[in-house]
């Protein structure tokens, strides 16, 4: 693992100490994720040639820079995440708007 990751991780870690903290972390962050990768899939960039109403996206563009910037400092969290975030990107298709921003509502409120 890269050093700069270390640093994040180490720095993470001391800021957030209590119990309570790391409980809605493990909620809000992810649910944090899922809503801004679905809302980022609604703004079309690019069609895709040959495919009729297919098209790259902004959480396509975002997705891919967060990954290779994970993968440069560890390719095991790089991949990890490149899979999670396809799988979020892959269930935001299929939630209803209405969902999506009950779950960027809700990761807010996960303080």
């Amino acid at each position: 693992m890269d050093m700069r990751l270390k640093d994040l991780f180490t720095d993470y870690d001391q800021y957030h100490l209590d119990p309570i903290n790391r409980l809605t972390h493990k909620l809000g962050v992810p649910l944090i994720f899922f809503n801004a990768i679905a809302t980022l899939d609604w703004i079309k960039l690019v069609q895709i040639p040959g495919n009729a109403g297919q098209y790259l996206t902004l959480a396509h563009f975002i997705i891919a820079a967060c990954c290779l910037w994970y993968l440069s400092m560890s390719v095991k969290l790089g991949a990890i995440l490149l899979v999670t975030f396809v799988v979020m990107l892959t269930i935001g298709w299929i939630t209803p708007v209405w969902a999506v921003v009950v779950a960027g509502v809700a990761a807010g409120s996960c303080k």
